[in-house]
């Protein structure tokens, strides 16, 4: 659970009186060649193939944003009927410059895409948000609004609509993997629909369908997708032909002093990860720079920036990882780090904990929340235990450790239960027993 741009729950419907529900850092201009193209009564563009050939590499809408400024007018009344009347509601974009939208349009582009022979991931719009679908595919979709404009008609006092409309977007195709921009092209597309069947929201989310739909069929875009899904496969290859061999580790012994009383060598071994998606937590298990975090967290790269409390940065390398258990190995190249002592005896339930991470934000880092053990959850989470805290953490957590009341490391901060859209912890965080983490990594700390 690491605070980052996706994937964010927001409303349905981007016209007026919708608000977004969350703000995000901008996208800048768009860059690329320049599409565009026409329909009439549908999202379907001219010259796709019915023996367009399949792509199964999955790819996940992780970003939709846009630059237009909230409250602009995007409607223009106008037509080609005989009887026009303007829009009961004067439309205005509503969504704020930079909020992710990515969930509201999920469908549309999942549509455009299936038509095409692609496969769209899409993201989860239940209330428990332990899962990313970030953290299991390698291709991520971002696409960033310049521009929108509509010309509506709309039929004597019904409420159905003919009317044009074009959409500029940006659209651009990462790879976790390469770590790398594999598509950057910005499309201009143009709906029409002549006929009196539509609502004043279908303009719009056909709009954007279309584009998704010139996007899939772009050759372009399909040879990225293409070659990501072979170096998927090379990676895969050389992963199963090289087997983890146990990895034995130094680390301290345990700690006998309060943590309350002694907190500073506990959150000096306490890091801040960021990757290019956002940041999550982590600690150091070994003074000569081995990092344990959740695999979601540093996502598919194969290198993520460390961050020390004392601001020092360090190049970090990803050198296992377990995606089902959600745990990762982190090494930077460093000696004499401060380092935190693992706990191999079980916690109870009832014990005092306090979780250590940056929720949320980076500049929150070495954050301390307490709580007790709520419960022990056996294979609540795909399969593997848990354990239950109301040690309250939100995103940005994700990685920390959750410590004894000496300080000592008893499991991993993983997710939060909650029935908010937003990643705000609500009481109910669960953690992976340190134990289950070391094992699924071939881990021997001493």
């Amino acid at each position: 659970m690491r605070f980052k741009i996706i994937p964010v729950l927001c409303g349905a419907a981007l016209l007026a009186g919708v608000s977004a529900c969350q703000t995000t850092s901008g996208t800048g201009g768009g860059s690329g060649s320049v599409s565009s193209g026409t329909s009439s009564g549908g999202a379907s563009s001219g010259g796709q193939s019915a023996n367009r050939q399949t792509l199964d590499e999955p790819i996940f809408l992780a970003s939709m944003t846009s630059t237009i400024p909230h409250g602009q007018s995007i409607d223009t009344p106008g037509g080609d009927g005989f009887v026009c009347a303007p829009p009961v509601v004067h439309l205005t974009w509503s969504v704020q410059p930079g909020a992710n939208f990515n969930l509201a349009h999920q469908d549309s582009v999942a549509s455009a895409f299936r038509e095409q022979g692609l496969s769209l991931v899409k993201g989860s719009t239940s209330t428990f948000k332990s899962d990313d679908p970030a953290s299991e595919v390698d291709l991520l979709l971002a696409g960033t609004v310049f521009e929108y404009k509509m010309r509506s008609c709309r039929w004597g006092w019904d409420e159905t609509y003919s009317g044009d409309a074009t959409v500029k977007i940006r659209w651009e195709l990462y790879s976790q993997y390469l770590d790398e921009v594999l598509f950057d092209e910005t499309f201009v597309t143009e709906f029409k629909e002549r006929r009196y069947r539509l609502q004043i929201t279908d303009i719009l989310t056909k709009t954007f369908e279309k584009s998704a739909h010139e996007l899939a069929g772009n050759p372009r875009f399909r040879e990225a997708v293409a070659s990501a899904s072979q170096a998927d496969g090379a990676r895969q290859a050389l992963v199963q032909k090289a087997a983890w061999e146990p990895l034995r580790l130094d680390g301290p012994a345990l700690r006998r002093q309060a943590f309350t009383a002694n907190p500073d060598p506990v959150l000096d071994a306490t890091v801040v990860l960021r990757s290019s998606t956002g940041h999550g937590s982590g600690f150091v298990v070994s003074s000569d720079g081995y990092i344990l975090t959740n695999a979601h967290v540093v996502g598919r790269s194969s290198e993520i920036t460390v961050r020390f409390r004392d601001g020092r940065e360090f190049n970090g390398r990803i050198l296992r990882r377990d995606e089902r258990r959600d745990v990762a190995l982190v090494k930077i190249e460093a000696r004499g780090l401060p380092t935190l002592p693992l706990r191999s005896a079980p916690v109870k339930v009832g014990e005092e904990v306090f979780s250590i991470g940056a929720p949320l934000y980076e500049s929150l880092s070495a954050t301390v929340s307490s709580g007790i053990v709520s419960a022990l959850r056996p294979g609540a989470r795909k399969g593997y235990d848990v354990i239950q805290s109301d040690a309250i953490i939100h995103g940005g957590n994700s990685g920390g450790p959750l410590v004894d009341r000496n300080g000592n490391v008893v499991a991993i901060a993983v997710s939060i239960i909650t029935d908010s859209a937003e990643k705000f912890g609500s009481g109910i965080s669960m953690f992976i027993p340190i134990r289950d983490g070391l094992e699924k990594l071939e881990l021997d700390v001493n």
